[in-house]
């Protein structure tokens, strides 16, 4: 609930910073709407937690998500959608501010800020609304996850029956289509945040020959740096998890239960109770959430001026004033 509560509100007050900059350049206005898009994300992945929420203080884990199968269906859409474009947000950042350092001259085009992101989402709800609309698959809750995901066979069938050759073709494609982005975006992302010290490292020389534009980006590039740092030890664990899963399914399976094929491929179980209790929780809901909640908490500590926006949005109700003063709209330090 913390999570949901204190997350949505950090984010959305997030957003509204952000929305409040005026941009110098080309590249500014490329992060500043990068963020906004990030926070806006944010704001939803922390909303999506609810239902997870109330399943989890509810009687055997089981809450509204898993009586009602509309809204299990619908919270499987809109978690895989959010769930996944936060991940590549987060490469987008990385790799744009990479850009920067490795070529200052030139200018990021702010549409891509819009476009990318926008591309994202389309094609990863066009791919779930298909899957989930079509007979081959289903959406059921998982108690142990306290969530509702893919599910290949069908719904209330003997588990302990062999799964036929297309259950398993269908749960492999839909393994791969759901989680190829977590599994090996870890790689690409791990790669521009070390690729980014180095050339942090690099430019503190030319920093100190003080220049204000060199000294920004700098500064800018530490805060990707730190977001980024946060993501990657959030999302280790899911991406190693899952990663093996994915290298696990490319070989061939032979016969098997839909039970054994579910214990061993999709809840992962440890055969140690109080793991297979907790472990998929934290590291597939609550390391997400954490992870949106951390993020307005870096820009708190990070970004200039972003400490007096907050408490002057708080006393003033939204509105960033100083007495006697017209209400000041602040130049954006993102690059």
């Amino acid at each position: 609930s913390l999570c949901c509560i204190l997350g949505f509100t950090l984010n959305l007050m997030s957003f509204i910073y952000f929305s409040t900059l005026n941009s110098r350049n080309s590249t500014s206005q490329f992060f500043k709407r990068l963020y906004l898009v990030i926070t806006c994300n944010d704001m939803l992945v922390c909303t999506a937690l609810l239902p997870i929420i109330e399943a989890a203080f509810s009687p055997g884990r089981k809450g509204l998500l898993s009586t009602e199968s509309l809204l299990c269906s619908t919270w499987t859409v809109v978690w895989l959608t959010l769930s996944q474009v936060s991940i590549f947000l987060v490469g987008i950042l990385s790799v744009s501010r990479l850009l920067v350092l490795k070529y200052p001259n030139r200018q990021l085009q702010p549409k891509f800020a819009w476009l990318c992101p926008a591309v994202c989402y389309t094609a990863m709800l066009a791919m779930s609304l298909a899957l989930s609309g079509s007979s081959i698959m289903h959406t059921v809750y998982y108690p142990e996850w306290f969530i509702c995901g893919p599910y290949a066979f069908q719904p209330g069938s003997n588990t302990s029956q062999l799964a036929t050759q297309e259950e398993l073709k269908n749960a492999r494609v839909f393994t791969i289509l759901f989680n190829i982005i977590p599994a090996f975006s870890i790689v690409p992302i791990s790669i521009s945040f070390v690729l980014s010290l180095i050339s942090l490292k690099k430019s503190r020389i030319a920093a100190l020959n003080i220049s204000s534009s060199t000294t920004r980006q700098r500064e800018a590039t530490k805060t990707v740096i730190i977001v980024t740092l946060v993501y990657i030890m959030f999302n280790i664990p899911y991406s190693s998890m899952i990663a093996v899963v994915m290298i696990s399914i490319t070989g061939p399976i032979g016969e098997i239960t839909v039970e054994a094929y579910i214990n061993k491929y999709v809840i992962n179980t440890t055969q140690h109770p109080l793991l297979d209790h907790y472990l998929p929780a934290i590291v597939f809901v609550m390391c997400p959430g954490l992870n949106s909640l951390l993020n307005p908490a870096i820009y708190f500590w990070r970004i200039k001026h972003f400490k007096s926006h907050i408490m002057a949005w708080k006393m003033c109700k939204g509105r960033v004033v100083v007495p006697g003063s017209q209400p000041v709209t602040r130049e954006s330090n993102l690059a």
